[in-house]
């Protein structure tokens, strides 16, 4: 992180969050697994506001110009017994390769094992 003032801004609004609550002026739940905040006072507004604020901060706080690093992407899509492989290059498929055919002995071996036992 470039600066630390996004960083601050956000741990205000937490603790003018939490003040609000200590008041009574905010409140916290939870919907099935979401939890949630809200609040009738100047506080919890003004917490809400930096939070929000402080993710806008980190978003420009961040330097655009970037190295670019060569990336090495590739995947493994096992259709039942079959492994389709796709890699950006030949080193990455290769490694991808063994590590299906690892994957396929590991499931031949559980397979023998159970029906065995």
């Amino acid at each position: 992180m470039e600066s630390k003032v996004p960083c601050a801004v956000l741990c205000a609004g937490i603790v003018l969050l939490i003040l609000a609550y200590i008041r009574g002026d905010a409140g916290a739940g939870v919907f099935i697994i979401f939890p949630f905040l809200y609040g009738t006072g100047i506080l919890a507004f003004a917490g809400v506001l930096l939070i929000i604020l402080s993710f806008f901060l980190f978003a420009f706080s961040l330097p655009f110009e970037k190295e670019r690093a060569e990336k090495k992407t590739g995947g493994i899509l096992l259709i039942g017994p079959l492994p389709v492989i796709f890699a950006s290059d030949s080193d990455m498929a290769k490694m991808l390769v063994s590590i299906a055919l690892g994957m396929m002995l590991l499931m031949f071996v559980l397979l023998i094992f159970f029906l065995f036992a």
